[in-house]
C-alpha cells in the first residue's frame, strides 16, 4: 500500500501472481497493466510465456524477435512490427505511434497496405494479417514505450523500500 503506480488492487493482484524478480518484470508490469496491452497479462505472468516464443499470430513468425517474454509489452515492439512485417517506414510507424497516442480506434479489418505489405511476405493469410492488426491496436487504447515503463518502476522500487 502507497507505492506510487502499485497500490491500486489490480495491480497488486498482477504482482502477486507474477511475483518479480527483476526490476525488467516491474518495468513491464508497469507497462502491460494499461487499457491497451492489459489483454496480454496471463500471457506475461505464465512462466513458459517468460522463457519461449509465444507469438501475437501463432503462425506468423516475423513478430518473435521484438517481444519480451513472448508478448507484446511496449510501443516501441508495436513499432517495430510494423517495420518487420508489414514495411512500414519510419514516417508511417511514427505516425502510427502517433495517432495510437491521440485516439484510439475501432479497427474492423486490417488496412489493405498492412494485408499487402510483409504479412504476405511471411506467410501470415488475411485472417492472421487482421490478428495481429487486431492485437497491435489494442495498444492505441493506451501503450507505454520502455522507457516511461522504467522510470516509474524506478519509483516503484524507490518508494517500495
Amino acid at each position: 500500500m502507497g507505492v506510487f503506480q502499485v497500490e491500486g488492487q489490480g495491480m497488486r493482484r498482477v504482482l502477486m501472481e507474477l511475483r518479480p524478480t527483476e526490476f525488467d518484470h516491474i518495468t513491464a508490469t508497469i507497462s502491460l497493466y494499461r487499457p491497451g496491452p492489459m489483454e496480454f497479462i496471463p500471457a506475461f505472468i505464465s512462466v513458459p510465456a517468460r522463457r519461449t516464443e509465444t507469438r501475437v499470430c501463432a503462425s506468423c513468425p516475423g513478430t518473435d524477435p521484438v517481444r519480451d517474454d513472448g508478448v507484446c509489452v511496449y510501443q516501441e515492439q508495436v513499432i517495430q512490427i510494423l517495420a518487420d512485417i508489414a514495411g512500414y517506414t519510419p514516417v508511417r510507424r511514427t505516425w502510427f505511434a502517433a495517432a495510437s497516442a491521440r485516439s484510439p480506434r475501432d479497427s474492423g479489418r486490417a488496412p489493405g497496405d498492412f494485408r499487402a505489405g510483409e504479412c504476405k511476405k511471411v506467410g501470415a493469410e488475411a485472417e492472421e494479417a487482421d490478428a495481429i492488426w487486431d492485437a497491435l491496436m489494442g495498444f492505441a487504447r493506451y501503450g507505454f514505450n520502455r522507457a516511461h515503463a522504467a522510470d516509474y518502476a524506478v519509483v516503484v522500487a524507490q518508494t517500495g523500500i
